[in-house]
């Protein structure tokens, strides 16, 4: 009977569990957050956003340090010619890292420290111009938001875009789309798009074509004067009124070099070094420099964080698919399959919409 009571009396007690609730109020940092470690993620892009949205919060105590308040979209912002972002899933710390001292577990920025029981190095990368001359006078980037709104805010007629990759084409069919005409692309490799199919490429080349958009493959640049291109096969010359854009090439950002002038290597698991994970762009090692590759790399990370680093299986990058937007519509190749999604405006759709 006794044995009943109680029972009875501790099961009603609600009065207990608001006041732990109210001790929680009280108490978040106090107690809470000491028993946790602090996870300090350096830098927030597709594999950050991905890592923070996915990694325990009642397990570690998770800062992110970034320049940038929410996530810049550079895969989705050239269609547009206009910045896009992904607003946060935390606080952000706006600070710019600058360097690691791993004796004290402390990341220094210009405006405090952070110490860390974990550091996520997700910083991504930067122009790099391989240290051709005049490419900084001379040319605009495209790489952030501040240099989509110097594109899109320009009033030339014509344009030079030195890069073949993803960005350049994409840029290309974007400008024309515009109503610029008159788009050359200079390329030191042999064909577009490396690292993608050769049925990718072959369709692209068509559709540039098709479109009158100039492509010189196998220009190795040597140097950009104030009117023309010095490659090894002589200069292609340009004028006031072309637009010329640089997107040949990148490299992690200054903070990441701090630790690795080329590139951070890592093991099976993203571990760079003592309680140092890397993820992204600044990892030299893991799979291609694309926002999906990050992504996957993010998401595998916080599994691993979440599994109190008992997970095992090593990280392997899993190409789902390609995508290109060639300014009328969009290019998919999925497992080896290609197809082509039109763009549509408000007209066609509301036409579609009346069948």
């Amino acid at each position: 009977m006794i044995s009943q009571v109680m029972l009875y009396i501790f099961s009603n007690m609600t009065w207990l569990r608001h006041l732990s609730v109210f001790a929680d109020i009280l108490l978040p940092n106090d107690i809470t957050s000491k028993s946790k470690p602090t996870v300090v993620v350096a830098g927030y892009g597709w594999g950050a956003h991905a890592f923070v949205s996915n990694i325990s919060q009642k397990d570690f105590n998770v800062q992110v340090i970034s320049e940038r308040d929410k996530r810049l979209n550079q895969n989705r912002m050239i269609g547009n010619l206009t910045p896009s972002y992904t607003y946060a899933v935390v606080d952000i710390i706006q600070d710019t890292c600058l360097t690691v001292d791993k004796q004290s577990k402390s990341v220094m920025g210009k405006v405090a420290t952070y110490p860390y029981d974990y550091l996520v190095i997700a910083t991504g990368s930067e122009v790099h111009d391989f240290g051709i001359q005049g490419v900084k006078k001379y040319c605009k980037m495209c790489k952030t938001d501040k240099d989509i709104d110097v594109i899109r805010e320009s009033t030339k007629e014509s344009a030079v875009i030195l890069g073949a990759g993803p960005t350049g084409l994409e840029l290309a069919c974007s400008l024309q789309r515009r109503g610029m005409t008159n788009i050359r692309v200079i390329e030191a490799a042999k064909s577009i798009l490396p690292g993608f199919s050769d049925a990718f490429r072959s369709y692209v080349e068509n559709a540039l074509k098709n479109k009158g958009i100039q492509v010189h493959m196998n220009h190795v640049i040597k140097q950009v004067n104030e009117n023309g291109i010095q490659t090894q096969h002589g200069i292609l010359p340009y004028t006031a009124r072309d637009l010329v854009v640089w997107t040949c090439g990148v490299r992690p950002v200054e903070f990441a070099r701090t630790l690795e002038p080329r590139g951070l290597l890592v093991d099976d698991q993203l571990h760079y070094a003592s309680d140092i994970f890397v993820l992204g762009d600044a990892c030299k090692n893991k799979g291609p420099p694309t926002a999906q590759n990050a992504n996957q790399q993010g998401y595998y990370l916080a599994e691993l964080f979440n599994s109190r680093f008992t997970k095992k299986e090593p990280y392997t990058f899993k190409e789902i698919g390609r995508c290109l937007d060639l300014g009328d519509g969009l290019l998919f190749e999925v497992y080896g399959l290609l197809f082509f999604v039109p763009h549509l405006n408000w007209r066609e759709l509301a036409w579609i919409a009346s069948i």
